[in-house]
């Protein structure tokens, strides 16, 4: 068996919002590390106190928004447009919730130029993840793997269309088991 089959038997979405919340979290430091390096062109800065600060509430609010329902929601028919959609909307909340804490904190120090080159990477690492990670999936579905099998209950016109749509793209990721209905004999097109 291939890398890919072994992967595909273990249920790895349970963990999904976890690995989520981390790599996002990845993803927010590498930004502050980023724009500190180019605004700074070392580290030194990024470690005083309100540097500091600034960079805890970043990752905790960023935490708070993705505990919210909808943050690590895949929906297998989803267009990528309305994930990055979430994905940005979460960001301008984030942008305004930091400018109210440093200028709530009195924060002099914070240097504006820094978190503009600190949102400017985070959205790039941010929206170039997301569409990787999606194309990732598609292709892994494509080839069979990550399947979620259904059945339909009632063999009629409208059931017929609803096997239709979730059964026309393998990247979807549906597997169509079959009707159940009471009619022991039915031709549907």
């Amino acid at each position: 068996m291939n890398f890919l089959q072994n992967l595909s038997h273990y249920r790895i979405s349970r963990y999904s919002k976890l690995l989520f919340v981390c790599w996002d979290l990845l993803l927010l430091n590498l930004a502050i590390y980023m724009s500190a390096m180019v605004r700074f062109g070392d580290l030194d800065k990024l470690f005083l106190k309100d540097e500091k600060t600034i960079s805890l509430l970043a990752n905790l609010i960023w935490i708070a928004l993705l505990m919210q329902k909808d943050s690590h929601r895949i929906i297998r028919i989803e267009y990528i447009e309305s994930i990055l959609r979430r994905t940005i909307k979460k960001l301008f909340i984030h942008i305004a919730l930091i400018v109210f804490f440093v200028v709530l904190l009195k924060y002099s120090d914070i240097s504006r130029l820094r978190l503009l080159y600190f949102y400017a990477f985070f959205f790039i690492l941010l929206v170039i993840s997301r569409y990787i990670f999606m194309k990732l999936l598609k292709n892994f579905r494509a080839k069979g793997y990550n399947f979620k099998k259904f059945i339909i209950v009632g063999a009629n016109e409208t059931g017929e269309k609803m096997r239709k749509i979730l059964a026309k793209d393998l990247t979807y990721g549906y597997k169509f088991l079959g009707f159940f209905d009471q009619k022991k004999k039915l031709k549907i097109r």
